[in-house]
């Protein structure tokens, strides 16, 4: 059985300078069994993997490190995995897994890859993958997402 693939779509991760369906619609005979969703505000790549991650074998993370956070903390203890094509501005997660910052060669990497466990923290009941920030960093952060 073909694993079933939702991407998750942030259209405006990296400043929105990315052409990510035009890469998808070349390689989706990739992923035969499919579904993309794109989100429209903060949280809602969250939404959407809480509510179809029972659904699909892969979710997969199309933004930056936030996306990725937001699905990466929503799938874990369950039996979904994550994949990444990194659009952000820093990508710093996939970039420590190798994932390739070009859409159409991470698709490639993606359609041939195998799960591997990752290290997560929980914080006040939050996950938290690749990084956390208190303090000014938190501040950082909450000013940069705003």
């Amino acid at each position: 059985m073909d694993k079933r693939f939702l991407f998750v779509y942030n259209p405006i991760s990296g400043g929105a300078k990315n052409n990510f369906v035009r890469s998808f619609e070349k390689a989706k005979h990739l992923f035969p069994n499919h579904e993309l969703m794109i989100t429209t505000h903060v949280g809602h790549a969250r939404e959407l993997t809480n509510r179809y991650k029972s659904e699909f074998d892969v979710i997969v993370a199309v933004g930056g490190d936030g996306t990725v956070n937001e699905i990466a903390s929503s799938i874990v203890h369950s039996n979904t995995s994550l994949g990444i094509i990194p659009l952000g501005s820093g990508n710093g997660f996939a970039r420590h897994l190798k994932i390739p910052m070009s859409a159409s060669k991470a698709l490639q990497k993606l359609s041939k890859s195998n799960p591997e466990p990752q290290d997560v923290i929980e914080v006040n009941g939050q996950y938290f993958l690749n990084v956390a920030g208190v303090g000014f960093d938190g501040h950082v952060s909450l000013m940069f997402n705003q």
